[in-house]
């Protein structure tokens, strides 16, 4: 079950919100906690196996943050467990793999399915055991309590990533109001539509261009495919976002903010301050700043950085193209902080021009896994060659121009800054009606799919 799907707008959140605020204040953890459930069940249908690794994940994270508390160097038995259960299931087919490619052995693959929301689970119960650890929070006292914060399903599938505390303390702490519930709601319906009106139907495009072939499109269309794709994976996770910090806000919980225009950025460095925010302050407070981070010399901020981006890559995807575009964004990243970052803030201009090129270029390496194929894309994008069809990107201009167009202005901080006010007029209002019945009749059209996040 997926927040753009009709069992969850008309079904499951009315049925949830119902009973959430018809009992009283002292149920209502737990209502979360078995509608957290249901939502788990529903979503892995025809997977229980999926409930069953999720369940014993949070009774090994109970045990071992109980005993860190007694003895810290628990917390390495269970980094071996989370980093273990993430790597069997998400990286050990790549390193059968290439380990098979190395040794010129036949490796048979086990072909294991990713349970729902793997990535980030496992992440925030990490996040749990190093704060035990660091004496930053005390180990939950109730399995049921550390459900509660795993589980959580406004952030369970694609975070945002919580800490542990947070959320403990609004459980506890939090206020319900009527202002709370209508600003949620327009948090939902506005991440809905970046979702179903945007994000999916400029998907199409990449899609077709798929479909035609690499080698069979010119460069004029292989740039309007990577912008295309561009605009579709923001809109993608920074709805999902937008709609978990919502349901968030419905239930009184302030969920990290996840996005922050980050197409407006002027350097690399900025733009992944600003995108997917929650995962790099996670990568920055559990791997960066404990291996040192910038205060041992120039040379170890560097290596620490290749880490850093290199396990960014392989947290996204186990395939070589997001090992690469971990690599490239390294790269610049270290380029800017040697060279580059103090030109680009001098000259926002060149800055922004400078993002243009690159952040289409990333999104490129990120998009094609396979290496051939991305080879023959960056061949297509750089060396001016005309498609199978002359003036083929005139069509798919025409066709998807205006919703292009739509999209670029939307990734400004405008939508937010006019639909999202405390305030309420009915301008907005009616905006937001016609979005939200809009996206719902693309969905019931079946003019959805899934978020692309789910995959990582």
């Amino acid at each position: 079950m997926v927040f753009s799907s009709l069992q969850f707008i008309f079904i499951f959140l009315p049925l949830f919100l119902f009973l959430y605020f018809t009992l009283p204040n002292k149920y209502r953890n737990n209502i979360i906690l078995l509608g957290s459930i249901i939502f788990y069940i529903v979503g892995s249908w025809g997977h229980p196996h999926y409930l069953l690794l999720i369940a014993l994940s949070i009774c090994v994270n109970y045990i071992i943050g109980r005993q860190i508390e007694k003895n810290k160097k628990f917390l390495i038995l269970g980094l071996i467990y989370n980093l273990g259960y993430l790597f069997m299931f998400k990286y050990c087919d790549f390193a059968l793999s290439v380990v098979g490619s190395i040794t010129n052995i036949e490796v048979t693959r086990l072909n294991l399915l990713l349970p729902i929301g793997i990535s980030f689970y496992t992440f925030q119960s990490i996040s749990y055991l190093v704060d035990i650890y660091q004496d930053k929070n005390k180990a939950e006292n109730s399995i049921i309590g550390l459900a509660k914060y795993i589980l959580m399903f406004p952030q369970l599938i694609s975070g945002p990533l919580v800490r542990y505390d947070d959320i403990k303390n609004q459980s506890e702490n939090r206020i319900h109001t009527l202002d709370g519930l209508a600003q949620g709601c327009k948090y939902f319906i506005l991440g809905l539509g970046f979702k179903v009106l945007l994000a999916n139907r400029i998907g199409i495009l990449w899609n077709e261009i798929l479909k035609i072939g690499f080698d069979g499109i010119s460069t004029q269309l292989a740039w309007l495919g990577v912008i295309g794709y561009s605009l579709q994976i923001y809109f993608d996770f920074a709805g999902y976002s937008l709609m978990a910090i919502g349901l968030g806000k419905m239930i009184g919980f302030e969920l990290p903010e996840n996005f922050d225009a980050p197409y407006l950025s002027k350097s690399m460095t900025e733009f992944f301050r600003r995108w997917h925010m929650s995962l790099g302050k996670w990568f920055k407070n559990y791997l960066y700043i404990p291996l040192g981070g910038n205060r041992k010399g120039t040379a170890r901020t560097i290596l620490n950085l290749f880490i850093v981006w290199m396990l960014t890559g392989l947290w996204h995807g186990a395939s070589f193209n997001f090992v690469l575009w971990g690599v490239a964004i390294f790269f610049f990243v270290a380029l800017e902080k040697l060279v580059l970052k103090k030109w680009l803030d001098k000259y926002p201009i060149l800055g922004h021009i400078y993002m243009i090129v690159l952040i289409p270029l990333m999104w490129t390496i990120f998009a094609i896994t396979d290496l051939e194929q991305l080879k023959i894309m960056f061949g297509r994008m750089f060396t001016g060659v005309v498609g199978l069809y002359p003036l083929d990107y005139i069509k798919y201009a025409k066709t998807y121009g205006l919703l292009l167009i739509v999209g670029i202005v939307c990734c400004t901080k405008l939508p937010e800054r006019f639909l999202l006010k405390k305030e309420n007029n009915i301008l907005e209002l009616i905006i937001l009606l016609m979005i939200f019945w809009t996206a719902s009749y693309y969905v019931y059209m079946g003019i959805d799919n899934t978020f692309l996040y789910f995959n990582f």
